[in-house]
């Protein structure tokens, strides 16, 4: 099963101040800067996020109390301008009542 493009829903500020931004704990940006992902081109990766989860297979489904749905989908972020492909895992959750999963994380993989 792949998520449909236009039922995933992405918040700018999981980018702008959560995966590109440099933390003390379990940093992301570190990982995201090898693949040439940053602040200044932050819609490249909103925009390889979205491909990533269109175009790669669901491969782990959590119902939660039947409030909602949590899925994993495994694939590769191709990487921007100079940078490497990066392997990872994303997480999205769709709320009961919700018609979009909505981005929660990223995982190096």
């Amino acid at each position: 099963m792949k998520l449909p493009e236009d039922k995933i829903y992405i918040e700018d500020s999981k980018i702008l101040n959560y995966l590109l931004v440099k933390r003390d704990i379990k940093d992301k940006s570190n990982f995201l800067n090898l693949g040439g992902y940053s602040l200044e081109n932050w819609e490249q990766l909103k925009k390889d996020l979205y491909l990533l989860a269109s175009e790669n297979d669901v491969t782990v489904i959590e119902e939660g109390f039947g409030q909602s749905v949590v899925v994993g989908i495994v694939g590769i972020l191709k990487g921007f301008g100079k940078g490497k492909s990066l392997r990872v895992k994303t997480v999205w959750q769709k709320d009961q009542g919700d018609e979009f999963y909505r981005f929660i994380t990223l995982i190096p993989f």
